[in-house]
């Protein structure tokens, strides 16, 4: 892949992070990431990123007991490594997921 599309893809990952899992409002991430709003809002649409972005609000809004945080955090964890180290994150993903299970009970 050459550089510039890398960077870019990058970047998009980094975008959907801060907006999907951490609810960054669009106009900080395009800031943050170093691109235009009217990118984050194609992006957003593209690959509905609002439905996602609702759902972690709902997830987060409906924490009572905690339960969710640690799904919250390692699903924005293992999209991190995803950015850093493309090749790890397939990996971690299913460790990340029997953690879960055997830490907090999830199926």
């Amino acid at each position: 892949m050459e550089t510039r599309k890398k960077a870019l893809v990058l970047k998009k990952l980094k975008a959907k992070r801060l907006y999907v899992n951490q609810l960054v409002d669009a106009k900080t991430t395009a800031g943050t990431v170093g691109i235009s709003e009217k990118t984050i809002g194609k992006w957003v649409r593209e690959g509905n990123w609002k439905g996602a972005r609702e759902k972690t609000a709902e997830q987060i809004a409906g924490i009572g007991a905690t339960p969710l945080i640690p799904e919250i955090i390692l699903k924005d964890f293992i999209e991190f490594i995803g950015e850093k180290a493309a090749h790890l994150a397939n990996n971690i993903e299913p460790l990340a997921n029997e953690y879960l299970k055997i830490s907090f009970n999830h199926n």
